[in-house]
């Protein structure tokens, strides 16, 4: 099977989780948009299980790498299509990507059956609340082309219990305005690091994934974009980590995966 991975920018520069971030991506001045907001109610299309899939990622340096790992785990199960996976230009946050041109063209360009949105400013100790209107938007974007919005709750910091429900619940508020699916990327990295505590899964800043990391979320979205459980997954020598610890995250993601309403609409 071949996998056509097409990236407009490979950007590894580094922003935090949380509101740390802004210091690092600092808004863009709002532009007028070469094209016109849809109008009317567009109804959640599920895609998963549908393919051949086209999936647009949208998100800051935690989305940077994961297409690649994706990818991958679409190779090794050869019963599946074509794939194509894709990554907007720039790390932004959704609301200062909003009217940015490159972003809107990719949503644009052609027909995907998901389009993956991370990057939802947020405060980790909850002192501040940030609009979620650009989520918002960009979900019924998604929708009016009948892709299929999947909300990204970033993984958690190391040693922080309680941020993965955190932006769980942020994500179910966005999705029960605007409906989305929601990969529970930050409640399988909670219950994978209780069940395997010595398994490091983020770089030494302890923000951002390591490659162990960066596959476990990866996982996550192979189940929620086509519904096949990950157990059913090869080993696959192109995954720099023992298989050991690759059949350790695939058990985990199928749990958590299967007890989490996925769809709010």
């Amino acid at each position: 099977m071949r996998v056509m991975l097409s990236f407009l920018m490979l950007c590894l520069t580094s922003c935090g989780g949380g509101t740390s971030q802004s210091a690092l991506q600092p808004a863009q001045p709002v532009k007028t948009p070469i094209f016109s907001e849809p109008n009317g109610d567009f109804p959640l299309q599920n895609n998963q299980g549908k393919p051949p899939y086209s999936i647009a990622f949208f998100g800051n340096s935690h989305s940077t790498n994961i297409p690649t790992y994706l990818s991958l785990l679409f190779k090794a199960n050869n019963s599946l299509p074509d794939v194509t996976i894709q990554r907007a230009p720039s790390i932004a946050f959704l609301s200062e990507r909003l009217y940015e041109q490159e972003s809107i063209d990719l949503l644009y360009s052609r027909r995907w059956t998901h389009a993956i949105f991370q990057a939802q400013k947020y405060s980790q100790s909850g002192s501040t609340t940030y609009p979620t209107t650009a989520a918002e938007l960009w979900i019924k974007r998604a929708r009016s082309l009948q892709a299929t919005p999947v909300l990204y709750p970033e993984h958690p910091q190391q040693g922080n219990t309680d941020e993965g429900q955190q932006l769980q619940s942020l994500h179910i508020g966005i999705a029960s305005r605007s409906p989305a699916c929601i990969a529970p990327v930050g409640l399988v990295w909670d219950e994978f690091q209780i069940q395997y505590p010595n398994i490091v899964l983020h770089e030494t800043d302890g923000n951002h994934a390591n490659i162990a990391g960066h596959i476990l979320t990866s996982l996550v979205f192979y189940h929620v974009i086509t519904g096949l459980d990950t157990k059913g997954l090869p080993a696959i020598t192109e995954l720099p980590i023992d298989n050991d610890v690759f059949v350790k995250m695939k058990n985990v993601v199928d749990f958590i995966v299967a007890h989490q309403p996925l769809c709010y609409s």
